[in-house]
């Protein structure tokens, strides 16, 4: 009985469990609100969580975007990928080769400087030029011939410095280590400092370049000097304090020969007028052959002002009615005039030739055209002068009235000074018209005549270069 009794009791458990089972498997098809919404979160047929739920989109995704980068940015086994940056990185921060070259820069502060027994002055001049500079030496520098056309300076017999004709020919050898110009004159001047080589072959060297424009070329003088072989007051006169001397009157044979049989004009007062310049000028070109070109305008008490403010003339220059201009008139304080005629000269390709006649002033001459030291000047006031100078009667080239206007004498002068210049000679025509007597004027000129050039200084002392 009691098995028979646990059987049913074990039956009975049987049957329990199974219909537990039977509830479990219909709970899916119950109709609540809360196991909706658990089915909508979980069910794999939701769209919203599928890509995060999708083992074909999201697995691969970590190996392609990390498994690429790892060995670019850190293996260190790839030579080709590291090796090449390393140099491009770090070169440019470590200049290894320019640090030591700019700190021998400051290298000449190290060097003494020699101390003078006293100075003196020497004279310079290109060959064929009509200035020399004066410059300040050490009593104790000799100079001696270097045979190639310039000059060694020595001190105990060695060379420290050349001066010479032109550029230096080892410029491009050098580094500037600085620069200093002197204030803009006729002559312009400037100082450089450089150095050349490093360590123990390091030089240091002054170099002044002396400029200036005659007959419409530029000129140059170079003197280079060891650095440390003058003292700052050398320097500072080598630079800032030179004499530019004209020693002789250059005849100017060919610097205009671009003009010849080309239309010019001569502008300026009453001075014009009298002289006849224009009359001479043109009947010395009729008995030479040549076509007479020459205008004048002459206005009484006219001043280069008086041109600069004539807007009807600056339009004709403007058109290019002349080739030239030859301008008078420097008797006043006029810093602008000059440059208002410049420029109506360069817009025609005119050129303007300084010319100042016999009343005019050097002083206002210099201020007039000292912001234009490239115009060529032909100075008749000063041919005048110097012709009085040398013995004739002032009243041969001057009327003797308020002003002392120039008599046709001075015209004359003026004409040839002209003449030579555009045609490279002194003319070689007999005039007839009357308005010089030839053979007058041939003996109060003389030697002038045939070489019409006059010394200003003793050439004597100047060492000439070429």
């Amino acid at each position: 009985m009691k098995t028979k009794y646990t059987i049913c009791i074990a039956f009975l458990l049987v049957m329990c469990i199974l219909l537990g089972s039977c509830q479990i498997g219909k709970q899916p098809d119950s109709t609540t609100p809360n196991a909706s919404t658990t089915t909508e979160q979980t069910s794999s047929e939701s769209p919203t969580e599928t890509p995060s739920e999708t083992p074909k989109e999201t697995t691969p995704e970590p190996p392609e975007d990390t498994t690429p980068e790892t060995p670019e940015d850190t293996t260190p086994e790839t030579p080709e990928d590291t090796t090449p940056e390393t140099p491009e990185d770090t070169t440019p921060e470590t200049p290894e080769q320019p640090t030591p070259g700019e700190d021998e820069d400051l290298a000449y502060l190290d060097i003494p400087i020699k101390k003078p027994r006293g100075y003196m002055s020497r004279e310079y001049a290109l060959k064929n030029s009509s200035f020399y500079v004066k410059l300040k030496f050490y009593l104790d520098w000799e100079r001696i011939d270097d045979g190639e056309g310039g000059c060694s300076l020595l001190r105990d017999g060695a060379e420290i410095g050349r001066i010479i004709a032109g550029e230096a020919e080892d410029v491009a050898e050098w580094k500037t280590v600085y620069r200093k110009d002197a204030v803009p004159a006729i002559l312009n001047v400037t100082e450089y400092l450089e150095r050349c080589g490093t360590g123990e072959t390091l030089r240091f060297r002054h170099r002044f370049c002396y400029r200036y424009t005659e007959c419409g070329e530029e000129r140059l003088i170079t003197l280079t000097l060891d650095y440390g072989e003058a003292d700052t007051y050398v320097q500072n006169q080598l630079r800032d304090s030179v004499l530019f001397v004209e020693y002789k009157t250059d005849p100017m044979y060919g610097a205009l020969s671009h003009l010849q049989d080309k239309p010019i004009i001569v502008l300026g007062n009453s001075f014009i007028a009298t002289s006849r310049i224009d009359y001479i000028y043109n009947e010395i070109a009729a008995k030479s052959g040549k076509s007479p070109v020459m205008d004048a305008q002459s206005r009484g008490y006219a001043s280069i002002s008086t041109y600069a403010n004539d807007a009807a003339l600056l339009k004709r220059i403007e058109n290019g009615e002349w080739s030239a201009v030859f301008l008078c008139g420097f008797y006043g304080r006029d810093e602008t005039s000059v440059g208002v005629i410049k420029n109506a000269c360069n817009k025609s390709g005119t050129q303007l030739i300084i010319f100042p006649a016999h009343n005019e002033s050097d002083a206002m001459l210099g201020v007039s055209t000292g912001p234009h030291p490239e115009l060529l000047k032909i100075n008749w006031k000063r041919e005048i002068d110097l012709l009085i100078k040398e013995g004739r009667s002032k009243w041969d080239f001057c009327i003797d009235d308020a002003h002392s206007h120039s008599t046709e004498l001075a015209g004359y002068v003026g004409a040839m000074m002209i003449w030579r210049a555009i045609w490279g000679e002194m003319p070689d025509a007999t005039l007839t018209s009357g308005v010089i007597d030839q053979v007058w004027a041939d003996s109060i000129l003389g030697d002038y005549l045939e070489s019409p050039t006059f010394e200003l200084a003793d050439p004597s002392k100047i060492t000439f270069l070429e």
